[in-house]
């Protein structure tokens, strides 16, 4: 599978945080990197991030495979190569990507020795980077296994919002259609955050543009998944409360959407990011504790 072959061309992996984002790749050089394994997962962090990776020899053209797709902007340093721009990520247009796919890439050839690679890797959103090295023929092959899947989970999330949107038209309930609102979101979050956007749309929209809607969805989307939420439980008679717990939570959804619109995206998705693992729970709870039915009942209601 394209686990192990990248595990046969991928000898070693280190990074180095670079705290001042003002480092250099002669500066890098001198600096001590830290090993690891598999994938490297830092958060929500403000500096840049630089990786060193060991590839072993071969003869065949071998491709560096990067992922998720939402990393904004990678920078590619290869002492054996002439190119000293090479650049990709989800700030840059896809028609620049050495290959034009959904995940960001770059081409290594074929090298007679081991060489290092050194990227620098900046995003304003979570460090959670994969990197895999393998054959041109079989990076193509997983990236048509990987576009199949996001698009068939892409068309169920858009079909279901459909279907949502047609029970609606028959009895215009006002929970059904901010459930409605909501699946919609989700369809747009996932079609522009997998990629589809930029690879689609790319030519006609700039890249700021369709990273700063997936901004904009990603916190939208947890404002409408709060209010279809209250909305069912209300249905329930929910307590008091839990109806201020849920206001609660909508304010500070629009707080996070303000920051967001006045610039402050890092900090706006930072908190999002917590918020939405705070609103869980909070759903959770009222699920059992927070109407005057039933919790079981309800529960058991929801998830039917």
């Amino acid at each position: 599978g394209c686990a192990s072959a990248s595990e046969d061309y991928l000898l070693g992996q280190a990074y180095f945080e670079d705290k001042t984002n003002a480092l250099t790749f002669e500066d890098i050089k001198k600096e001590k990197f830290t090993s690891y394994e598999g994938w490297l997962a830092k958060g929500y962090q403000p500096s840049t991030y630089w990786i060193k990776l060991d590839v072993r020899p071969s003869d065949k053209d071998l491709v560096l495979r990067i992922r998720p797709v939402f990393i904004e902007d990678i920078q590619l340093f290869d002492s054996s190569a002439q190119e000293l721009n090479r650049v990709t990520g989800a700030k840059h247009k896809v028609s620049d990507s050495e290959i034009q796919t959904l995940n960001h890439n770059f081409n290594l050839g074929s090298n007679d020795y081991e060489r290092q690679i050194y990227l620098k890797v900046k995003s304003v959103r979570t460090y959670l980077l994969g990197f895999e090295v393998m054959p041109a023929s079989e990076f193509f092959s997983a990236e048509y296994t990987s576009s199949l899947i996001y698009a068939a989970y892409i068309i169920f999330i858009f079909l279901l919002a459909l279907l949502l949107f047609v029970v609606w038209l028959c009895n215009r309930e006002l929970v059904l259609g901010m459930f409605v609102i909501q699946q919609f979101i989700a369809f747009l979050y996932a079609f522009f955050l997998y990629g589809y956007a930029r690879l689609l749309l790319g030519h006609y929209i700039a890249p700021a543009v369709i990273n700063y809607m997936i901004f904009i969805l990603v916190v939208t989307y947890a404002l409408s998944v709060v209010v279809a939420t209250k909305l069912l439980f209300s249905e329930y008679s929910l307590k008091p409360i839990y109806r201020y717990l849920f206001n609660g939570a909508i304010c500070i959804s629009i707080f996070i959407i303000v920051l967001l619109v006045t610039g402050n995206t890092g900090t706006a998705l930072k908190i999002n990011a917590s918020y939405i693992i705070i609103i869980g729970v909070e759903f959770g709870f009222a699920s059992f504790f927070g109407t005057s039915g039933s919790g079981t009942q309800i529960y058991q209601d929801i998830h039917s």
